[in-house]
């Protein structure tokens, strides 16, 4: 067994393991904590691992591996070493980067298969509490279910994410306590872990018990890297004398990584050191790298960092920010590193003669003001600074050493934990509606996922005239750059401008004021003469050239209110055919996952009658003639009448009132109503709804005392006319229908919890999804 361990892990990484990296694997159980120095290889440690133990050894670990890295920090070389690793096992497993914007793969859509999802703490926690940034409204309780079960979560570096560490405890307690259908765990991996900060009201993890600790041993590979030489150096210059310093102490043929605190004054270096470098003839190639780029030109820039040099070569000088404290793998002989956090200058240091190649490195520190470093606080960069004064080597085993010398509360200083914001039960089943308040604004789940006042939105440029045109698709995320809300709103009302944001329930787009810039992962779309960008800078506020668009060959459509992209199929078919083929759809993904048959039974029987609300006449009016005049069945068409602006007919809540007149049960009626994600805890008119005579109630296009036809819903299933009744939307309890909607639906919530019944909600939505998908290929097969 062994054996067969070191030469999958070898085929798969080109590395022989080390003895940790085979325990990991080997052991029958999941550790909770995982402690290895930065360098010694805990990516490969549990990805490669997670694959041995589901597809080598078969144990029953988590279907799906989210791979989760600190904010500010690029997932490109994470990414692309694990779909390497992946491609080269031969296993059939789906790799994807979760960033904003549309992605022409659809992870989502494929429950059933194993895949590994990798991001930052931002893109996957957002997800993890129903707010997914960058992401459509009506998709955010797919992925919600999904990746809140079968899931092994994999938090790399924890000491660097501050609240999100906390988030990520109290997510792994409340799924064991709220309960989901499959297990999910999770692993907390850092260089630098204390047992205090594993501690929160609905998760506490005994470290002894379940920690995984990666110790240097025998081996020469390993050792060499714990011992590498870097020695530390203070340098107090001027601001104009750091590009002198940096130039005279470059080597030739090796990388220097110069690491600023803030994009602002990355950018001001490595224009200054740009300009001087030009005047040079054999001067070193230097690049700038931050989280503020598009991933077309950031993909670019990761290409030429990881080109190797040549020994005769001028090398290269990399000016960065916090981006290449995790996930990155490279190896700098020179490095300047302003002073920060100490969790985040263990890091920096693990990018210095990284595998110990170098006989010899430096590292010079530069001294900040604590009271103004940007996006720390004061307190941690003052402790920082205090221990930098007091040590002249910072290998993996020297820096340890100078810990262990530290008493309790020193070390307690230097790795302060202190959670400000914390997601509860009842935040969690606030956060399972997706709807918005009236007034349009939502829950803010950004205080859970990050502890600084630095939240982004996606800003896309493109060529358009007075508006974007609807058609021309959501922002694919090779075109979204991500802006600091303050910065874009600064940027916005100082030049004027009224950028174009998605408004679902008009299916158009909107233009918004500065003020009303205000909601984290939010996507924008500037005109491309509104500048704000530079290809090798990135985003730049003071730039006033037009931005080059993206060109993309991703046109999916928005969801809106009155659209569903995925679940549309250009062929005609009933409402009995469609019902069937989702019902089947339904029966095969329930082959994958284990159940209660009560469930299993109301999930078919919601499969079977989801579009019987297509039967309604505005439905099938909808539906270009001469469908409608033959017949008033039909769940699809090959053409249909372009939904006007604010109109918003939703079939689904036309078929859950049905269900409700026929007295079936209220998990049925949910997973009915919720297979677009736009009717579930809540039923209301929207704005522009009213009633001709002020008496009969509307929401959502469908009337008090609308009536669907008699149809045949399934095959060999035939209903009679029924009258429709908006009563349930009221509050309170009504004599002839019980308990209003919002009651049934909220004690529907309690009872299966919000994660449970989200994956039964996305069963069914997925089905929808692949079904339609079978009818478009079969369609364009013909």
């Amino acid at each position: 067994m062994e054996k067969n361990f070191k030469r999958f892990f070898k085929e798969l990484t080109g590395f022989t393991p080390f003895p940790f990296q085979e325990d990991f694997a080997v052991k029958p159980h999941l550790p909770c904590v995982l402690e290895a120095p930065t360098g010694s290889g805990k990516t490969a440690t549990v990805v490669v691992g997670w694959l041995w133990k589901r597809f080598m050894k078969e144990e029953e670990v988590p279907r799906r591996l989210v791979y989760c890295l600190p904010m500010r920090v690029l997932v490109e070389q994470a990414y692309h070493s694990i779909l390497q690793w992946v491609e080269k096992s031969g296993l059939d497993i789906n790799v994807h980067i979760l960033m904003g914007g549309e992605d022409t793969r659809e992870w989502d859509s494929q429950p059933d298969k194993p895949s590994i999802l990798v991001g930052t703490q931002d893109m996957l926690l957002s997800r993890a509490l129903n707010r997914g940034y960058g992401l459509s409204r009506f998709r955010f309780p797919v992925q919600f279910a999904l990746i809140n079960d079968d899931c092994l979560w994999v938090m790399d570096e924890i000491q660097l994410m501050g609240n999100g560490l906390g988030c990520s405890l109290q997510l792994q307690g409340l799924r064991e306590k709220l309960r989901t259908y499959h297990p999910t765990h999770t692993i907390w991996m850092s260089a630098t872990l204390h047992p205090e900060w594993m501690d929160t009201p609905d998760y506490r993890i005994d470290i002894e018990q379940h920690l995984f600790r990666v110790q240097g041993g025998k081996e020469a590979v390993l050792q060499k890297r714990l011992e590498a030489s870097k020695i530390l150096h203070k340098l107090d210059v001027p601001e104009n004398q750091l590009t002198s310093h940096i130039k005279e102490n470059h080597q030739e043929g090796t990388l220097t990584l110069v690491i600023m605190n803030t994009v602002k004054k990355a950018v001001k270096l490595y224009q200054r050191l740009r300009k001087d470098l030009s005047k040079e003839t054999h001067a070193p190639k230097i690049l700038l790298l931050h989280s503020r780029y598009r991933p077309h030109e950031r993909r670019q820039l990761l290409d030429s960092l990881n080109r190797p040099l040549s020994r005769d070569s001028a090398g290269l000088i990399l000016i960065a920010t916090q981006v290449v404290e995790a996930g990155m793998d490279i190896s700098a002989c020179t490095m300047y590193t302003e002073a920060a956090p100490w969790s985040s200058l263990v890091q920096r240091w693990g990018r210095l003669n990284r595998q110990g190649e170098f006989t010899s490195s430096t590292c010079w520190w530069l001294p900040v003001k604590a009271k103004n470093n940007p996006p720390y606080s004061e307190s941690e960069t003052s402790h920082a600074l205090q221990h930098l004064e007091k040590i002249d080597d910072v290998s993996p085993t020297a820096i340890n050493n100078y810990l262990n010398n530290l008493s309790g509360s020193q070390r307690k200083a230097l790795y302060p934990r202190n959670y400000s914001f914390l997601v509860r039960k009842k935040d969690m089943m606030e956060l399972f509606d997706t709807s918005t308040d009236l007034s349009g604004h939502d829950i803010n789940v950004s205080l859970f996922i990050r502890d600084t006042d630095f939240h982004d939105v996606f800003v896309c440029w493109r060529t358009f005239d007075k508006k974007p045109p609807p058609d021309e698709g959501q922002p694919a995320k090779e075109e979204l750059c991500p802006v600091p809300i303050d910065e874009f709103r600064r940027f916005v009302s100082s030049k004027k401008l009224h950028p174009f944001t998605w408004d679902h329930l008009m299916d158009d787009y909107i233009s918004v004021s500065a003020y009303n810039i205000n909601r984290p992962g939010a996507m924008y779309i500037l005109p491309a003469e509104a500048g704000g960008y530079q290809p090798d800078t990135g985003w730049l506020s003071s730039s006033s050239k037009p931005v080059t668009p993206i060109e993309t060959t991703v046109s999916s459509s928005f969801d809106a209110m009155g659209k569903d992209h995925l679940s549309s199929v250009s062929r005609r078919m009933t409402i009995a055919e469609h019902n069937s083929q989702v019902e089947k759809k339904v029966s095969e993904l329930l082959e994958y996952f284990t159940l209660p048959e009560e469930e299993k039974k109301l999930l078919l029987e919601a499969a079977r009658y989801h579009d019987w609300g297509k039967a309604h006449p505005k439905f099938q009016q909808k539906l270009q003639p001469p469908y409608y005049h033959e017949r008033n069945d039909w769940a699809k068409a090959e053409r249909v009448q372009p939904v006007r602006h604010g109109e918003a007919f939703r079939h689904e809540l036309a078929s859950s009132l049905a269900l409700l007149e026929k007295k079936r049960p209220d998990l049925t009626v949910y997973l009915t109503a919720a297979h677009h994600g736009k009717i579930r805890l809540s039923i209301r008119s929207l704005p522009h709804e009213n009633t001709s005579d002020g008496k009969r109630k509307i929401s959502r296009g469908v009337r008090e005392g609308d009536k669907l036809p008699a149809v045949e819903v399934y095959p060999g299933i035939q209903e009679d006319t029924i009258s429709l009744s908006l009563q349930p939307m009221m509050i309170g309890e009504s004599s002839e229908y019980g308990a209003s909607w919002i009651q049934r639906m909220i004690e529907l919530r309690n009872k299966y919890g919000p994660f449970r019944l989200a994956f039964l909600e996305a069963l069914l939505r997925i089905a929808d999804w692949q079904a339609s998908r079978e009818s478009r290929h079969t369609k364009e097969m013909k």
